[in-house]
């Protein structure tokens, strides 16, 4: 017999998008319109207190343009994060905006925007598509939610210009609500972690450069996403970067940079020069900045190899790994100097493409 446990999984709700696409596709109206007015009394029981006087109809559309603010939210959380759902589908995407599914998931260590952790996912469910999948997943939903719609006005007696009219404001949920909410949201989490005071163009220019760094010009291995922006965190205004503007590059250099083409050296030290220009002519307090981009940058992720030592040395008999690791990641953003310091630093070499903890099946 081999030791086991038994895991149970802990949300504030479970009602998924899934659940009411069944009973859209299986022309089941009732049990679609009794399932949403559930949701509206249990997880969207706000909407009654805000709006105490409104008919069904409109509770319906403000139900289904604050999901879609959600889930901007929460893609942009995980973007901030370097998390990967890894299998996004309707099944997977919970109403009220929390992440559901602690599946196929795992977070950035090489950066990679068309990282998945599952073999299935392919690039839809990759790390950097993640915004698109849950549109197109909001998408199908307002598919279901315009049926129930129409069936809804039909009750209350409003005429078709008013069904259309809501039908409308359903859908501008998807291409309106949810792309200005992440894309609000995604801004303020870039800023953050650069440690900047504002976003403009000449902000969004950097960031869209640094990635395009981190994925094409990081040496044979490529660079570890959140050691990267931790170890930018830490360097102060006198001598950013060591003098070079690499010091957070080699840091998180998978490998270590000594491999590195001297161009990819020189375009990091470009950057560097512009991100520095930039923080020096805001002119803001060092400590502020240092403090903001700690707080936006987590210092520890769960990282597989991290989790597969705990459970072998658990089967051991020694579970002092599994309650190190419980610890650590109950505070993720604290400097933590008993921690091993192997969780602050790139994946060691063994566990680098090793099936089950690079990627899962």
């Amino acid at each position: 017999l081999e030791p086991g446990a038994v895991g149970a999984r802990v949300a504030p709700s479970f009602l998924r998008f899934g659940q009411f696409e069944l009973f859209y596709q299986r022309d089941e109206p009732a049990l679609l319109r009794a399932l949403a007015v559930h949701a509206l009394g249990r997880d969207f029981a706000h909407l009654r207190l805000q709006e105490p006087e409104a008919p069904l109809s409109r509770l319906l559309v403000l139900l289904f343009r604050e999901v879609c603010e959600r889930q901007a939210r929460l893609v942009a959380e995980w973007l901030r994060v370097g998390y990967c759902q890894g299998n996004m589908n309707s099944d997977n995407s919970a109403l009220c905006g929390v992440t559901l599914d602690y599946g196929p998931f795992g977070f950035l260590e090489r950066f990679d925007p068309m990282h998945c952790p599952w073999v299935g996912g392919g690039a839809e469910y990759s790390f950097g598509r993640q915004p698109q999948a849950a549109a197109i997943n909001l998408s199908i939903l307002s598919e279901a939610w315009a049926d129930l719609l129409r069936a809804v006005a039909t009750e209350e007696g409003l005429t078709r210009a008013e069904a259309d009219e809501a039908v409308q404001q359903t859908r501008e949920g998807v291409s309106s609500v949810f792309v200005d909410a992440f894309h609000a949201t995604h801004d303020e989490h870039n800023r953050r972690k650069l440690g900047l005071v504002s976003w403009d163009d000449d902000a969004a220019e950097l960031w869209t450069s640094l990635f395009g760094l981190m994925a094409t010009r990081s040496g044979p291995q490529g660079i570890d996403f959140t050691v990267f922006f931790r170890s930018l965190g830490d360097l102060t205004n006198d001598l950013p970067d060591g003098g070079d503007g690499l010091a957070a590059a080699r840091a998180a250099a998978i490998g270590g940079a000594a491999e590195w083409p001297q161009e990819h050296l020189e375009a990091w030290r470009e950057w560097a020069a512009r991100y520095w220009g930039r923080v020096g002519a805001e002119a803001r307090p060092d400590g502020e900045r240092r403090r903001e981009m700690a707080a936006a940058n987590p210092k520890y992720i769960l990282r597989n190899w991290m989790l597969a030592e705990a459970y072998e040395a658990a089967e051991r008999g020694d579970s002092s790994a599994v309650h190190a690791l419980h610890a650590l990641l109950r505070s993720p953003y604290e400097e933590q100097p008993s921690a091993d310091p192997r969780y602050a630093q790139p994946t060691p070499d063994w566990a680098r493409g090793r099936p089950g903890l690079a990627f899962m099946s």
